[in-house]
């Protein structure tokens, strides 16, 4: 019985060791993608929200835009910057927009309904794929590819959620100019301070 109970215990252990050396191979793996990345795209620009606490790199200088957004039926506003990018045939964007109340409810089915949003708002917009993602550090966030039939033009990013803030950080191109190394190092720069 004692050495039943201790096989158990140890394959119990075992298994948390190798999900943890798993995790940590995973997170090295990326961390070192990321800083050849960094050395590679050395030269784009640094912008930080005016409205909400971000920071993220640009292919050059972004064009920067806000509006007012009315909630139906509230009497309140939500703000919205956008900065937007260009190089080739791609648009980087990044869209933050600041509720007057922390957001409630759960964070992937708020995700899900935002990606739902962006979606409609896509003429012919199919969704290819989207995954919830919990990282080893930083935030949880939705991330999806949108393909748009009628204008063929695909958009790939992620959604997420920041106490009263909504982050959007997505690039837009036809599917010869994608670049999975640009849109990573772009992605990758959105940090939420």
């Amino acid at each position: 019985m004692k050495n039943q109970k201790l096989l158990i215990w140890g394959s119990f252990f075992g298994a948390i060791a190798v999900v943890l050396i798993i995790m940590s191979v995973l997170y090295w793996k990326d961390a070192n993608r990321i800083a050849k990345l960094e050395k590679i795209y050395a030269d784009w620009k640094i912008v930080e929200g005016k409205i909400t606490n971000f920071q993220a790199s640009f292919p050059g200088k972004p064009e920067y835009a806000t509006q007012d957004l009315p909630i139906s039926d509230s009497g309140q506003t939500m703000r919205q910057e956008i900065y937007v990018g260009e190089d080739g045939g791609t648009s980087y964007f990044v869209s933050a927009t600041s509720y007057p109340a922390e957001v409630t409810g759960k964070e992937e089915e708020n995700l899900q309904q935002a990606l739902d949003g962006i979606v409609k708002a896509i003429p012919g917009g199919e969704i290819v794929f989207s995954n919830y993602k919990v990282p080893f550090l930083g935030a949880n966030y939705l991330e999806y590819k949108i393909h748009s039939a009628e204008n063929t033009i695909s958009y790939k990013g992620r959604i997420l959620f920041s106490l009263n803030s909504l982050y959007q950080v997505y690039v837009s191109y036809k599917e010869v100019d994608y670049d999975d190394d640009a849109y990573t190092y772009f992605a990758n720069s959105l940090q939420i301070k």
